[in-house]
């Protein structure tokens, strides 16, 4: 392995570049290039308007895979087949700065993909990247206003056919597993103005990163469990509620299915219990989708009484788990429902109670003091108005409280309702229509769940794949823009899917990316004259490969320079 060296002679260091090697036998140094002085060392480097070479290295790995997948699936010109500028005074199929729609919402989604930004920021994004070096092309002129013109270009009612067809065109080439699929929403806070009423799709509702204070929009989501690739997905107003999205959705998640050639008696969609209601049920019955799903514990008193008499041990997942089934009359029908108890579910509940408790005590203790050291007094009604609205409905029959007359309140735990409150944490109850299958395959379908809800974690992670930032405040930029956040998802766990098929990658999505992103291109670049910009010369080279997960990606992908 050669080595930077330095000898000093009559009081000066110089530089070479050396390599241990056998002469004779003995190990020796041998010089492979003069290097000279730091001076000029850093002259070769980085010249100054006198000329010379500098290097440049863009990262390389991410971006070329994610390229290479976009066009193996056409995304590009299925795009570019829907799309239709809304002015008049532009080209139906409009091309700018030498770039199509669909090239340009490509571009967009490997952005997103690989560092989310704003679309005033891709072009500076880009030029640390080999974007320009692969598509040949300059892309400094992809401002904003490059990307809202495209994206303008999308018809909303298009989206569902574009994303159909490009589906079809994955499940062509990579062929996953989809026997279960997993189904969940989520929302996205937006800095939306409150008075702008030109936006309709994004509205306060109960939002999931406790920004009430904001707009959202929705986004109902399927995915499959084997490889969590996006087989759906609908965005829609941020103040409807799961179980009318699920209505509403349902069956355009069948005909997506039907779409892809995907026979419905082999599928199975899993979702949690805040989808579920009577109605909701009849329509999954008429459109014959099977299902597994979890319902309250409430009204299920029986079903819970006898799974604590006659539940026996099953293995799952080389553990044994207590569960009960049976089938019993739930929301209008016969079905079949399982009960199981799962330790993790009750400590992760419990650890969450014993903290809301812990946060209402204090809270308490603060408005004691307050009450002593008030100097007016205030009714009892509105007093007792004020302490039960700081406990909270969910914790009322577990922390009592007095206010004596001397005006001093205590409050305490009733260990009484603590215990009845806990008596049945760790406890589920699944439903499904899927007769033939056991309790543990009942159970494993169900506990995929988690699957879709890392996919959201994914969507709110600010490194990669993040839906945020979004500036875009029109319904018709609003669904584009979340269009291009998914295939982002598509395009990575493609490459996701590939690599587990061609080596055993023992890293989650987020270090695939990392390591991707860390494979970087180096070129030569040669300064010809005073403020001339530097003429890069056709020489390009991979960096050595940083670590050895980033060399066996090299391999995986075939990536090149």
């Amino acid at each position: 392995m050669a080595t930077i060296q330095a000898k000093t002679s009559h009081g000066q260091k110089y530089w070479y570049i050396v390599e241990s090697r056998r002469v004779n036998g003995k190990p020796r140094p041998v010089v492979l290039a003069y290097l000279g002085k730091v001076e000029n060392l850093l002259q070769r480097l980085c010249p100054d308007s006198s000329g010379g070479f500098c290097l440049k290295s863009y990262s390389h790995g991410l971006v070329s895979t994610l390229y290479e997948k976009a066009c193996q699936l056409n995304i590009a010109k299925i795009i570019d087949a829907y799309s239709c500028s809304p002015r008049e005074y532009t080209a139906k199929k409009p091309v700018r700065n030498g770039l199509t729609v669909g090239e340009t919402i490509v571009l967009a989604a490997i952005g997103r993909a690989c560092r989310p930004c704003s679309k005033m920021s891709w072009a500076e994004w880009a030029g640390s990247t080999s974007l320009e070096y692969i598509l040949k092309r300059d892309l400094s002129g992809l401002d904003s206003q490059h990307f809202w013109d495209h994206m303008d270009c999308i018809p909303t009612d298009s989206i569902e056919k574009i994303e159909t067809e490009i589906l079809q065109q994955a499940w062509k080439h990579y062929k996953p597993i989809t026997e279960t699929l997993l189904f969940d929403t989520t929302n996205f806070f937006t800095y939306i103005d409150t008075n702008n009423t030109r936006c309709t799709i994004a509205k306060r509702g109960k939002n999931k990163q406790k920004r009430i204070d904001l707009r959202q929009v929705g986004l109902a989501l399927v995915v499959t469990k084997k490889d969590q690739l996006p087989l759906f997905h609908h965005t829609y107003e941020g103040n409807r509620n799961d179980y009318t999205t699920f209505r509403d959705v349902i069956e355009k998640i069948k005909n997506r299915l039907v779409d892809l050639g995907l026979p419905i008696s082999k599928h199975t969609m899993v979702y949690d219990k805040g989808m579920n209601s009577k109605k909701n049920f009849q329509m999954i019955d008429s459109l014959k989708v099977h299902y597994v799903t979890s319902i309250k514990l409430s009204g299920q008193n029986a079903l819970i009484q006898d799974f604590k008499a006659k539940g026996r041990e099953i293995e799952l997942n080389g553990q044994h788990v207590k569960a009960y089934q049976d089938t019993r009359k739930i929301l209008g029908k016969k079905r079949t429902a399982v009960v199981y108890f799962s330790e993790n579910f009750k400590e992760g509940v419990l650890n969450g109670i014993t903290e809301s408790i812990q946060k209402k005590m204090q809270a308490l203790e603060m408005l004691a003091v307050k009450i002593r050291t008030a100097k007016r007094a205030v009714s009892k009604e509105k007093r007792e108005q004020q302490i039960n609205r700081l406990i909270g409905k969910k914790l009322l029959s577990v922390i009592k409280w007095k206010i004596d007359s001397l005006g001093i309140l205590s409050y305490w735990i009733d260990e009484d309702k603590m215990e009845l409150l806990t008596e049945n944490l760790g406890i589920k109850i699944l439903v499904t229509d899927r007769k033939s299958w056991s309790s543990a395959e009942i159970i494993q379908a169900y506990t995929g769940q988690s699957a879709v809800e890392e996919e959201f974690r994914n969507m709110k992670n600010p490194m990669h794949l993040a839906f945020r930032p979004q500036f875009h405040w029109t319904d018709q930029k609003i669904k584009t823009h979340f269009f291009i956040c998914v295939l982002a998802h598509l395009l990575s766990r493609l490459i996701y899917k590939e690599v587990n098929s061609k080596i055993d990658y023992q890293h989650v999505l987020g270090k695939l990316m990392e390591d991707l992103t860390g494979i970087r291109l180096g070129t030569y670049a040669k300064r010809e004259e005073k403020g001339k910009k530097p003429k890069i010369m056709p020489f390009y080279a991979l960096e050595e490969p940083k670590s050895i997960d980033q060399e066996i990606l090299i391999k995986a992908f075939s990536i090149t320079a």
